[in-house]
């Protein structure tokens, strides 16, 4: 059928926060963890997710609506559609946008390897609690 025209006075009754979503996304890709929304940050840490290259790291950015895999933004329009009635999510789409060559570099090398470990390791240290975390409230301690 395609897509079909809604007038907007009917998605007025429809609204939903971005932690929201956030926890839907959790649900839909079966993460154990708990997506929590900090004040004044453009974004929402999901959590770790399992892939065919390994454990990466997700994140929900608010505006615009983009999901974030190790630095890698995937609008969430793109992975998101309904099936049978309910609301799904297309795996196999973010493993292969997130696979991609990081930064010119051919996928599975060594320099590709160090940057992804790379990417993963600050995203572990930026995290809410993180050391950069840790050493910021001891810096204002």
């Amino acid at each position: 059928m395609g897509r079909i025209p809604i007038p907007s006075e009917r998605l007025q009754q429809w609204k939903a926060t971005a932690l929201q979503l956030a926890r839907v996304v959790v649900v839909l890709l079966a993460i154990e963890s708990k997506a929590e929304d900090q004040h004044g940050q453009t974004n929402i840490r999901i959590g770790m997710i399992n892939g065919k290259k390994g454990r990466r790291w997700l994140s929900l950015n608010k505006s615009p609506l983009t999901l974030e895999i190790n630095n890698h933004r995937l609008p969430l329009e793109e992975v998101l559609f309904f099936e049978h009635d309910m609301l799904a999510i297309d795996r196999g789409h973010i493993d292969q946008k997130t696979t991609v060559n990081i930064e010119g570099l051919e996928t599975g090398s060594a320099k590709w390897r160090s940057q992804t470990a790379r990417n993963a390791a600050n995203a572990r240290h930026d995290k809410l609690g993180g050391s950069r975390d840790k050493q910021q409230q001891i810096r204002d301690i």
